[in-house]
């Protein structure tokens, strides 16, 4: 309860985080969504006093480390009480959404989202790209917004980095693709050594104009085959 009043500061409460040994060291956000603040007021005021073992309807009567979601019983709502809830009435309601999901994912899914917003807003696919300012911030938001005690936490979340460096390196690789040029096999040396069999080392006819700009492969009748083989299956 200490954590939802917070201080008198509407729209937002200080919670417990994971590996936070049960320090309120995270704040959550709500205010942005009426439907949420109405639905906590109604609980509030009209379903907890029901089921406080004292029946206490006043929030200031009860103690700042009193839980706020309580069960049938009584008893602290706890996190095993939420999924054992949560899968109880998830499949009645899955053919509302055709992705299978779980809390986490969700946890995933505003992580994941936040970093594409903030990446845009740094400047993402321009040549204008604040790097610097994409590093700072997402270190903030891990920090003061997700409550984590490591700055690379949000390493687990964030694989843009990775994976800009490598999309980077395979634009390079292939644009040095589209700027090769193969030469096409001339007179035949006697001093090369011979094709394999099954291969041809002549251009068919016709194909003379512009083949010094195609590329020529040379297979054995053994790659044939195996080429062959795995277009019937």
């Amino acid at each position: 309860m200490g954590g939802y009043r917070n201080e008198g500061i509407a729209g937002q409460a200080q919670v417990v985080s994971k590996g936070s040994l049960g320090c309120e060291i995270k704040t959550i956000y709500f205010a942005h969504n009426p439907n949420v603040m109405q639905l906590l007021t109604h609980y509030l005021h009209r379903l907890r006093p029901h089921l406080d073992p004292g029946r206490r309807a006043r929030l200031t009567e009860l103690d700042s480390a009193a839980p706020l979601l309580l069960t049938e019983r009584g008893t602290p709502y706890s996190v095993k009480c939420f999924y054992y809830h949560w899968y109880k009435y998830y499949p009645e309601f899955r053919s509302l959404c055709p992705v299978v999901f779980s809390p986490h994912d969700v946890r995933h899914l505003f992580i994941t989202e936040f970093l594409i917003l903030l990446r845009e807003t740094c400047g993402a696919g321009t040549d204008h790209f604040d790097a610097e300012r994409y590093q700072r911030e997402r270190e903030a938001f891990g920090s003061t917004i997700m409550g984590w005690r490591s700055a690379h936490t949000i390493d687990i979340y964030d694989h843009s980095r990775d994976g800009e460096q490598t999309l980077e390196v395979l634009a390079k690789m292939q644009h040095q693709l589209a700027e090769r040029r193969y030469q096409t096999p001339g007179p035949a040396d006697p001093t090369d050594p011979p094709l394999p069999q099954g291969s041809t080392g002549s251009i068919p006819n016709g194909a003379e104009q512009g083949a010094r700009n195609e590329t020529v492969w040379f297979h054995d009748v053994e790659t044939l085959a195996w080429i062959k083989h795995m277009q019937q299956q």
